[in-house]
């Protein structure tokens, strides 16, 4: 019998047009994903399939183990 391996903890900051379907694929995958976005919402919609939000980017990055970024622009910075 194999043992089972961890999935990387992954942040997907940005969950707009691309994010969240990335989000949502990885969910799908069976990682662990925190999402962020400007528009707390859009974030919050990715709850019910598994996601769980980050406040800040910063706290997306810290609890993840790899982190994708899908934003327009960088107005939180």
């Amino acid at each position: 019998m194999q043992a089972k391996t961890a999935q990387a903890k992954i942040a997907v900051l940005g969950v707009g047009v691309m994010g969240a379907p990335m989000a949502r694929n990885l969910l799908r995958a069976g990682f662990d994903v925190h999402v962020w976005n400007l528009t707390r919402e859009r974030a919050e919609a990715l709850v019910a399939q598994g996601a769980r939000v980050a406040s800040s980017p910063a706290e997306g990055q810290m609890r993840a183990d790899r982190t994708g970024m899908t934003y327009r622009t960088a107005s939180w910075a």
